[in-house]
């Protein structure tokens, strides 16, 4: 028999601003899509098309599978695919933690790296992936830059390391290199925001609500200042030097992570201090898994300091092993290396999640003096606790007590 096309369009029509342009309606068995089975039901299919097809706003090609009794929608499915442009975005940096001097470079994906499609802006994947849907049928231009959704790297003594755009047709991929010929100030540029991401990658896997650094977009590092031996953090950046003087350029490894880590003290409410600079050592740490800080600062065998140590507190000179502030947070960093040597035998498949998580979020409850005290044990102890009740201890009472 012959399908009454008004009763049948009835309902799907009305999705269109004016009448669209149908093909010929047929009868089919509509039985469900999938795994969604329904019992079978005789069905009209047909095709509807409204909009002009330069126009994407209005433009619509919809398939319609309806009942045939009463033209109530079964099923429908747009038939209009639109092109996906896709890229990677690579960047050299050092191969360990160590400073670029040290160690070869190798490519990674670069995470979270800004990248303009045309003008609309997207941003990578952890792994450097991004994927962009075009509405159009034209190519584009594509182009990333260092400049990333949660750090933006400010170069201060030679020119941002860049990439050339590429013009992509719709559907296509790209793939783009930084620092594609490593040099000391374009490596620096990649090693610092790679690490600083993988920073806040770890501190937001131990505590996914920190405080400030949770939401904080657009954190600035500025890298390769004309000066010698050191690196900083001050109060709205993490800033990093040039290589001379005996030491290497400080854009690397958990030189990185030490200065990032000092945003998370701050963040976290506590004052620096000699607990800032211990802390920090931690956050080191839980990024390395090595006791040696700063290895490749001046030397390649070495660091500058140690968390493999037997540091005791001193009424007088605040620790054994000195008094200059960053002797005294070794106080906290050689505790936390012995719970990590307690932990890597009776967790060896998650002892740095666990030690991440006791470090990230002991930082909030510290009081806000920047001095080391002893509650922090009872921090660590109340963050290991799993019942509420510290007078029968914690899981882990001993190792953390003994740490």
């Amino acid at each position: 028999s012959s399908i009454n096309i008004g009763l049948m369009g009835s309902q799907a029509l009305n999705q269109f601003r004016s009448p669209p342009e149908m093909t010929s309606p047929r009868y089919v068995i509509w039985s469900g899509l999938d795994a969604d089975v329904q019992t079978a039901q005789l069905a009209v299919e047909f095709t509807a098309t409204g909009g002009g097809a330069f126009d994407s706003a209005n433009h619509q090609k919809i398939l319609f599978v309806v009942d045939s009794t009463n033209g109530n929608i079964l099923y429908q499915e747009s038939q209009i695919l639109h092109g996906t442009v896709t890229g990677q975005v690579n960047e050299y940096v050092t191969t360990d933690y160590r400073a670029d001097a040290c160690s070869a470079e190798v490519i990674r994906g670069m995470p979270y790296a800004k990248v303009l499609i045309g003008t609309a802006t997207v941003y990578t994947d952890t792994n450097g992936a991004f994927s962009y849907t075009n509405t159009g049928t034209a190519s584009l231009v594509v182009a990333p830059s260092l400049a990333g959704k949660y750090f933006r790297v400010v170069e201060q003594s030679s020119t941002l390391g860049t990439v050339a755009s590429q013009t992509v047709a719709n559907g296509g991929s790209a793939t783009f290199l930084f620092n594609p010929t490593p040099s000391e100030f374009n490596t620096a540029q990649t090693n610092t925001y790679e690490i600083a991401n993988r920073t806040r990658e770890k501190i937001l896997a131990a505590n996914a609500t920190y405080p400030t650094i949770s939401t904080q977009l657009n954190f600035t590092i500025n890298t390769n200042i004309a000066d010698v031996c050191n690196a900083y953090y001050d109060g709205s950046s993490i800033n990093f030097f040039s290589a001379g003087g005996g030491c290497n350029n400080t854009g690397f490894g958990d030189v990185v992570a030490h200065e990032f880590g000092h945003h998370m003290v701050q963040c976290g409410g506590s004052g620096q201090g000699a607990y800032g600079e211990g802390q920090s050592d931690i956050v080191g740490i839980i990024i390395t898994d090595n006791s040696q800080l700063g290895l490749g600062f001046s030397s390649c065998s070495s660091g500058i300091r140690s968390a493999n140590n037997s540091c005791q507190y001193s009424s007088t000179a605040c620790t054994s092993c000195g008094s200059a502030i960053h002797s005294c947070g070794q106080l906290i960093s050689g505790c936390f290396w012995s719970l990590r040597n307690s932990f890597i035998s009776t967790y060896p498949s998650d002892y740095r999640t666990r030690l991440a998580k006791l470090a990230v979020n002991s930082t909030p409850l510290h009081a806000g003096s920047g001095t080391i005290q002893n509650d922090i044990t009872l921090d660590y102890l109340t963050l290991d606790d799993d019942n509420g009740n510290l007078g029968d201890g914690s899981p882990n009472y001993t190792a953390n007590s003994n740490a």
